[in-house]
């Protein structure tokens, strides 16, 4: 620790406002002042002013505007929680084969339809008593199912995306500005669209004659017949909902870009 002896500083100009505080400036002859390589630093004439380091709180606000983002806000925290949540409960619905549930043809076996994998079927009039999805696409019974392999599958794939910057949003600082926020959030918006739409037309192919062997004849489109819905579908129209609440929560999301004025 070193004892530097400083002259006066000559008086400041009515006209000029310096960067450093009124309590370093005004130094008297004589004084002398403890040098810290941390809080103070030599300047030009004898002046000291603060260094790089030291704690930015002296400044007065006439002299810094100082404005500096912190990640998420608030509403944006709950925008990431909600994002994660409606993208997992709409994968996990489009996966599972539970969205259709009856009873094998002639025995006491339950069936279960999904988009593109079922549970419990007849191949060539023998029972297959397990879960997979259908050899091909081609496989798929209805155009309908096959429209919602398709929509649901790319709502999903934009939902993970939306959640990938969530999820880094909380990580990292300053990744989801204003800005990306609201375009994240018309991600989630079409998500939320493509699996509404997915959704819409499932019931369309409860007419396919699979469906009336595990439904009974009076099963047709949009009419589940002996059969009742399963859990997955109102797990993923959950998760649809979800998504439509992210869009809104989205819109606050993300704090303003760093400005440094002086």
């Amino acid at each position: 620790m070193s004892f530097t002896r400083y002259s006066a500083v000559p008086p400041r100009s009515p006209t000029r406002s310096l960067p450093y505080p009124s309590s370093v400036r005004a130094l008297e002859p004589g004084t002398y002042i403890k040098r810290s390589t941390t809080t103070l630093a030599s300047g030009r004439s004898g002046h000291l002013y603060p260094s790089r380091s030291c704690n930015l709180s002296v400044y007065s606000q006439e002299n810094v505007d100082f404005r500096m983002s912190c990640g998420l806000t608030a509403v944006g925290v709950i925008w990431a929680f909600v994002s994660i949540l409606g993208t997992t409960a709409s994968c996990v619905g489009f996966f599972l084969p539970y969205w259709l549930e009856g009873t094998l043809a002639n025995t006491s076996h339950p069936v279960h339809f999904g988009v593109f994998r079922r549970c419990n079927y007849l191949v060539e009039g023998r029972a297959v008593l397990q879960c997979g999805h259908y050899t091909t696409f081609s496989d798929i019974p209805t155009m309908s199912w096959k429209i919602c392999t398709i929509v649901i599958g790319l709502g999903c794939v934009v939902s993970l995306f939306v959640s990938f910057c969530a999820i880094l949003a909380c990580c990292v600082r300053d990744f989801v500005t204003r800005r990306v926020g609201r375009v994240c959030g018309v991600l989630q918006f079409i998500s939320a669209v493509l699996i509404g739409v997915g959704m819409a037309l499932y019931p369309q192919g409860w007419s396919h004659e699979q469906v009336r062997g595990a439904c009974g004849p009076e099963a047709g489109s949009y009419n589940t017949g002996d059969c009742t819905i399963g859990w997955t579908f109102y797990l993923t129209g959950a998760g649809c909902g979800a998504l439509l609440i992210g869009t809104i929560l989205s819109w606050h999301a993300g704090t303003k870009t760093v400005s440094y004025d002086d």
